[in-house]
């Protein structure tokens, strides 16, 4: 609920939940590249995109631009000595680096966005010199006892001349980045005389010294006037990015990517034209929210709002209060008509005829591919899917040279973004009957009665087959009955039927003399290095860990599309907690079914609840844990980690140091 605090001249709102996170960059790996035309040092760059070790509510507070009424945990947990000095040289950094540099931003001054964090930190985060409490619930309370109408220099003296008050006065002038004016510095003279204090008055320099119009190209500037939504706004007065995406329906984050406007808005024009991205079924999210209970609420998938909101990183860490992300596919279904004499033809993002490849196709994109887009300087992922209508996880699939952050685009090199959907498959023999043969080895009791097969790669999964073909589990799992309920046993290297028949009963005849044999396929497969002991038998496939460092359990379960639970299931030595994995070792990657009566003992205390299928532990150290740490480590969900572990409570505020939590059940 917010209020608000006429008598100063700002909002205050109660803060419900902060995230778990303890730190955040200001900018992104990649964002400063792709968001400015001038040639910056790496020194520069680098220091932009540092991170800086505070709450990550910051962000949403300082986007806002409201202030926040906090209660002793939430204040202990944002206003810390470490976030102030870390801000603090964050500033330092970035001064130091990028000196006698261009502005990365025309009329911005490198360590604006910074020291906006940094104002905002300073201004929430007032503390009464007497009591030493927050400053904000003092004024929350001042704000709710006095009318709109109310002046402030009307106000009694003790009120008037409190600490917080005057502390108030004293910040919002002392910092360009606060709505001090001329009419609040006539204000906070009166304010001084009537308590006796003298501090200064002036209004502070404002940082930037933009020379252009805000929103509008320069002069020469040639850019493409393709809406690719077909549906523009005018902006008009008052208007924000926040306000115009919910009045769409539309995702805040697209809406910004796709008019390249700066992350919190400040370049919004009135009298602009903006392109609005496709309209989808939205959330507003609210302080507290986090990907696992938006997903889990709206009864989607995490993939599924990935794809939707490609803004949004791979931690889920940029989710800011009060902008709109989509929780339904963006655009209108196409229902068309059949007409007579046409041919069925595929719709949605699957080309149905191929193209020739340009020559400077990038390394390893595929060319079964019906459209092509060539990089350009400032592209990203995220603008190239917006544009083309296709999802961030099929763009990857189609185009292996694109790394894990999206951050090695090469502009002047083409890139598939319309493929045919069997783009995936190998070449194979059609039958007089119209099935395909598989053109690889297929698991047990996979269907002969197939059209079109998949060969599983890395990183492969169900939901992208089922997304790549436009087909549902039940499907997959009819045409691949070795498939099991969740999907844990994809074999690399096999292939899979991804459009079949549908179930049907079939029955076969023989001549009287015919006599039927039954064979077993055997599979050798080779070890790529030394292993430790253990290692299931049944082991399909392997991954020789980097000699160098850097992978992790949570990166080779990523990479392979498995849980931890089986990845340890497969590989016992490395322990329920991955504290022995080993570097230049051979670990299994694709393995039978874990069996479901398989259990662990706690390695340590565990709190009460813990469900009693866990398999797999981890313990939290004595300093620093969070749910999302542990989450993106096992490759795991809040939704799964909370119902696992129900003690911890609904927000994550009950996790304990030293203890054992469950990161791992049996299927």
């Amino acid at each position: 609920m917010l209020t608000r605090f006429p008598v100063f001249g700002f909002v205050l709102s109660s803060l419900l939940h902060f995230g778990v996170f303890a730190q955040f960059q200001v900018f992104e790996n990649g964002t400063v590249a792709n968001s400015t035309n001038v040639a910056l040092s790496t020194a520069c760059v680098n220091a932009l995109q540092s991170t800086v070790q505070c709450n990550s509510s910051l962000v949403s507070i300082a986007v806002s631009d409201y202030f926040y009424q906090l209660d002793d945990s939430d204040f202990t947990s944002l206003c810390s000595s470490t976030c102030s000095s870390s801000l603090a040289k964050y500033h330092n950094s970035v001064a130091s680096s990028c000196a006698g540099q261009p502005q990365p931003w025309s009329g911005y001054p490198a360590t604006y966005f910074g020291d906006v964090y940094w104002s905002s930190y300073n201004l929430t985060c007032l503390t009464d010199s007497k009591t030493g409490k927050s400053c904000m619930s003092q004024l929350a309370n001042i704000s709710a006892s006095y009318t709109n109408d109310t002046a402030a220099t009307s106000l009694p003296t003790s009120v008037l001349c409190s600490p917080c008050v005057l502390s108030l006065y004293q910040q919002l002038q002392g910092t360009a980045y606060s709505y001090y004016d001329s009419i609040m510095a006539t204000e906070w003279a009166t304010i001084q005389k009537t308590c006796g204090v003298s501090f200064p008055t002036a209004v502070p320099v404002n940082p930037t010294n933009v020379t252009a119009i805000p929103g509008y190209a320069p002069n020469n500037f040639t850019t493409s006037n393709v809406c690719y939504s077909g549906n523009s706004y005018t902006v008009a007065s008052g208007d924000n990015c926040i306000a115009i995406s919910k009045a769409k329906g539309v995702s805040t984050g697209a809406l910004i990517n796709i008019n390249s406007l700066l992350p919190d808005c400040s370049n919004l024009q009135a009298g602009a034209t903006l392109c609005l991205p496709q309209p989808c079924i939205t959330h507003t999210v609210v302080t507290g929210d986090t990907c696992a209970s938006i997903t889990n609420d709206s009864s989607i998938s995490f993939t599924q709002f990935s794809a939707w909101n490609p803004s949004i990183n791979n931690y889920c860490t940029n989710l800011i209060a009060g902008q709109s992300v989509c929780i339904g596919l963006p655009g209108t279904p196409y229902n068309g008509t059949t007409i007579a004499g046409a041919t069925g033809t595929q719709t949605a993002v699957y080309a149905t005829a191929t193209v020739a490849a340009p020559s400077n196709l990038a390394f390893q994109s595929t060319t079964q591919c019906g459209k092509y887009y060539t990089v350009v300087t400032g592209d990203d992922c995220s603008l190239i899917v917006l544009n083309n209508t296709i999802t961030l996880s099929l763009f990857e699939a189609i185009n292996p040279s694109i790394n894990a952050n999206c951050t090695n685009l090469v502009p002047g090199l083409a890139y598939c973004v319309s493929p045919t959907a069997d783009w995936n498959s190998t070449s194979t023999t059609t039958t007089t009957s119209g099935y395909v043969s598989p053109p690889d080895p297929t698991p047990t009791g996979t269907t002969s009665y197939c059209y079109v097969w998949h060969v599983i790669v890395a990183n492969d999964n169900c939901a992208l087959l089922e997304s790549e073909y436009g087909i549902t589990f039940a499907q997959l799992q009819q045409w691949n009955p070795n498939l099991n309920s969740t999907c844990g046993n994809l074999i690399l290297g096999d292939a899979y039927c991804v459009s079949g028949d549908a179930a049907i009963s079939r029955t076969s005849t023989t001549s009287n003399s015919m006599s039927t044999t039954t064979s077993t396929k055997t599979t050798s497969v080779s070890i790529p290095g030394p292993t430790q002991s253990g290692i299931t038998p049944g082991c399909t496939a392997y991954y020789l860990t980097k000699s160098g460092g850097g992978d992790t359990c949570a990166s080779i379960e990523s990479q392979f599309g498995i849980t931890f639970a089986q990845f340890y299931a497969w590989n016992p030595a490395i322990g329920s907690n991955c504290g022995a994995l080993w570097l230049g070792e051979a670990y299994c990657v694709a393995g039978p079914p874990v069996a479901t009566s398989t259990t662990v003992t706690a390695p340590a205390p565990t709190q009460s609840g813990i469900t009693a299928s866990c398999n797999a532990y981890t313990v939290t150290p004595s300093q620093g844990a969070s749910c999302a740490a542990i989450e993106s480590q096992y490759g795991i969900t809040f939704a799964q980690f909370y119902a696992w572990n129900p003690a911890i409570g609904s927000g994550c505020t009950n996790l304990w140091a030293g203890e054992a939590y469950c990161v791992g059940v049996s299927s």
